[in-house]
């Protein structure tokens, strides 16, 4: 169970965007609405911080790239959340694409992951947005005119958080590749853009040091690069 410290960091940042005709498929009314007790019933329909409780929990980016309009719903399915009166908590997230009037779920394994602590603190053009961060500016970046990448950062307690990046071709909708990148103790990470891809400031595990603490850890440079079919490759910067 993750603290109630932790959630409300997460919470405070923002919270996400719904598209109205989505609502019944994504919502998560089990969390906030439970016929015995009225009063959370009242919370659901009045209170705004349990409105904002459930609008981060299920978290949407609006995405363009081309012209061609998507979207990525990240959903955690209510029959497997921990929920009491306030919160509803669960690492099993999943990722579904959304276009032409079509669903896709994105065959990435399921996870913990923020709308919050990953918005785009660079100046490179982000495709997707969305309210759950405070400049809307997701890190998501064209890769191209028909693919891009989206870049996730997920909870892993006990240890620390993870980047992965996804490969994505948004004209036919399909994951094109999909890599866990690396670890950040860092409350945010800037990508910074290079000839080949990205580069990112991880945690690097320092070799000899075998305690539960960030001094285990040293901040070095990833590179990210894409291959022209989207192929991921990643490598610490020598």
């Amino acid at each position: 169970m993750r603290s109630m410290h932790h959630y409300g960091v997460l919470l405070a940042v923002g919270w996400a965007v719904f598209f109205s005709d989505d609502a019944a498929a994504i919502g998560n009314p089990e969390c906030f609405s439970r016929p015995d007790d009225p009063a959370i019933e009242a919370a659901k329909n009045r209170d705004a911080e349990c409105r904002r409780q459930e609008a981060d929990f299920n978290i949407t980016l609006a995405c363009r790239q081309e012209g061609r309009k998507f979207s990525f719903v990240f959903y955690n399915d209510p029959a497997t959340t921990d929920c009491d009166q306030d919160n509803c908590l669960g690492d099993d997230m999943t990722i579904t694409l959304k276009r032409d009037g079509r669903t896709r779920r994105l065959p990435i394994p399921k996870g913990w992951f923020y709308g919050a602590k990953n918005e785009n603190l660079t100046d490179n053009i982000s495709i997707c947005k969305t309210d759950a961060i405070a400049n809307n500016n997701y890190n998501a970046f064209a890769l191209g005119k028909d693919m891009m990448v989206l870049f996730l950062r997920g909870d892993h307690r006990p240890g620390l958080d993870i980047i992965s990046a996804a490969v994505i071709n948004t004209r036919s909708g399909n994951l094109v590749d999909y890599r866990v990148i690396g670890e950040t103790k860092d409350a945010f990470s800037a990508f910074l853009r290079t000839e080949k891809g990205y580069r990112i400031q991880l945690a690097k595990p320092l070799p000899g040091v075998y305690c539960d603490c960030a001094e285990s850890y040293a901040d070095e440079w990833m590179e990210i690069d894409f291959s022209p079919q989207g192929k991921i490759d990643s490598h610490w910067l020598r």
